[in-house]
């Protein structure tokens, strides 16, 4: 399987993981990537920017609120 801009499937597991307790929406955008974290239909948070940030900065979210070192 192959994503938008070459993006490695494999670099999305850890935010992913987290999907059977959130909802967890990633939009691929020309130049940009945008996540969208809800729970229980309430949008929690977001990021955009470039692919490293979003995720990374979305993954450290969840591991802070489910405090997970």
């Amino acid at each position: 399987m192959s994503l938008p801009n070459g993006i490695n499937p494999n670099s999305l597991r850890p935010l992913l993981a987290y999907s059977d307790r959130y909802e967890i929406s990633i939009q691929f955008w020309p130049d940009q990537i945008a996540v969208y974290i809800a729970k229980d239909g309430v949008e929690l948070t977001s990021y955009g920017g470039s692919f490293s940030f979003a995720i990374k900065s979305a993954t450290d979210y969840l591991n802070r609120i489910n405090k997970k070192q």
